[in-house]
């Protein structure tokens, strides 16, 4: 099993407040997050920790598995 590489939240959440621009509403009800914008922050999080070059989001994460 291949050991899982880390990539930490305060990097993943600067690159996708930087790619809004700075403006984010962590306490908006209707929980506005793009998913995408998201999913690319931590590939590019992900690529600058480890030195890869994943170019999917799939790339970098394990599909669940069910029981």
């Amino acid at each position: 099993m291949q050991r899982q590489k880390k990539v930490y939240f305060d990097v993943i959440f600067w690159n996708y407040t930087k790619e809004l621009g700075g403006k984010v509403n962590s306490d908006s009800p209707d929980g506005d997050l793009n998913t995408n914008i998201l999913k690319a922050a931590m590939l590019r999080a992900y690529n600058t920790r480890n030195g890869s070059n994943a170019l999917s989001f799939g790339d970098i994460v394990e599909p669940k598995i069910s029981p």
